[in-house]
């Protein structure tokens, strides 16, 4: 692909429900430190996103091997790694892909959140707050999802998923209009709050960076992949636009709503015909990226199964896909299931961003730099700062990880008994 083809796919790739989630994110922070972290975690995430660039670089002059997804990067480093990690390598490429999967389907949990709460929101007005008449609406989704999860390639979403990235665009265009008019004044909203809510807010960021899973295959897709990496490349350029965008939405929308901002500042928007096209405009692209998110991870689950299983050599073509539509069926009919169980955004994103986002975007690339620069030609100071530079990445992806998923599922359990 060209050079300004990876940048929209990177920029898609980011943008979703994570971008209309901030304003509700910063009521966990405060109007400052909301600002300072979605900037200083955004930073942390590009440089790991410039991490597995660089470590698949070096793999890639190392081995001849090119064309690296997030798996078969931690499958090369650990191969040709220090000797005692050789033998982990199976291990640890089995864990980034279950980590994958729970992030991929993770998302596709928030996405059925999302498209309900849209939908409830323009039949009625608002977001009722009772769970028997979310489920009604989460389960008028259930069935059109799992048709169009029978789409067994990507093509048939061509069309679609062009006009989904102009909805996208216009309604994101229309919501910011929305949050320039009528602002309150800056002091009206704290700029900080108390500090055991800020591993919710870490979690909901980790959620919104969640294209680090695709850095490596628009990379290996480009026409000219050496314009990719640097501070001047492709990948620096996306994602300081997409971190501007996060951290405008987060600041005027919590300027504008406050604590009253909801899990995707959508749902605050007046109930007119204009902004009700916003509703339809996102829904329709929610829509379309829940079966791009579904469809990743999908390729290598049914890979797994029937080599698991010998199916090739047990049962008949025809039977291998009436297995694999009941494969697909099971797994959106799994995530509806996550998503009726905790029917809440504010609830849910922090929850995927701290246990699975966290954990790749920052704990693993983290690692990966010291294994495959181990080696490296470099002088003792420029191996104790690298060293010193992952640990702390590593260790705030941990700390984030162990907390957030705390303080989250602390927050669920907090929901479930005041109902």
């Amino acid at each position: 692909m060209s050079n300004s083809k990876a940048l929209m796919n990177l920029i898609k790739a980011n943008v979703g429900p994570g971008l209309l989630a901030i304003p509700n994110a910063f009521g966990n922070a405060g109007l400052l430190v909301g600002t300072l972290g979605v900037l200083i975690l955004g930073s942390c995430c590009i440089h790991c996103m410039h991490i597995l660039v660089r470590c698949s670089n070096r793999l890639e002059a190392k081995t001849g091997t090119r064309n690296y997804d997030y798996a078969k990067l931690v499958e090369y480093a650990y191969r040709y790694g220090p000797e005692p990690l050789v033998k982990y390598t199976p291990l640890a490429r089995q864990t980034v892909n279950v980590f994958l999967i729970l992030t991929q389907y993770g998302f596709c949990c928030v996405y059925f959140i999302f498209m309900a709460s849209s939908i409830q929101h323009l039949v009625i007005g608002h977001t009722d707050p009772e769970p028997q008449v979310f489920l009604k609406y989460l389960s008028a989704v259930l069935p059109v999802v799992v048709l169009f999860s029978y789409f067994r390639t990507l093509n048939h979403l061509g069309v679609i998923s062009t006009f989904a990235n102009i909805a996208l665009l216009l309604g994101t265009c229309i919501v910011f209009v929305n949050l320039f008019q009528d602002r309150p004044d800056v002091r009206v909203r704290p700029l900080s709050v108390s500090i055991t809510r800020f591993p919710l807010f870490f979690g909901t960021v980790m959620f919104t960076f969640e294209a680090i899973a695709v850095v490596l295959p628009i990379k290996a897709d480009m026409r000219s992949p050496q314009d990719y990496g640097g501070y001047t490349g492709i990948l620096s350029l996306g994602m300081v636009i997409v971190t501007v965008m996060y951290t405008a939405m987060g600041f005027y929308g919590y300027l504008k709503f406050g604590d009253q901002a909801q899990g995707s500042i959508t749902l605050n928007l007046p109930t007119t015909r204009l902004y009700n096209s916003v509703q339809v405009m996102f829904l329709i692209s929610i829509f379309v990226t829940y079966l791009l998110q579904f469809y990743v991870p999908f390729q290598f689950i049914w890979p797994y199964v029937k080599k698991t299983l010998r199916l090739e050599e047990r049962v008949s073509c025809r039977t291998q896909l009436a297995l694999e539509m009941l494969l697909r069926t099971l797994l959106v009919f799994i995530t509806f299931s996550l998503a009726a169980f905790i029917p809440k955004l504010d609830l849910f994103i922090p929850v995927v961003g701290a246990v699975a986002s966290s954990s790749l975007a920052l704990i693993f690339p983290a690692v990966l730099e010291i294994i495959v620069f181990w080696d490296a030609p470099m002088s003792k100071t420029s191996w104790w700062v690298l060293s010193t530079k992952c640990l702390f990445i590593g260790v705030l992806g941990f700390v984030g990880f162990v907390t957030g998923a705390y303080q989250s599922i602390l927050a669920i359990v907090s929901d479930f008994h005041g109902k």
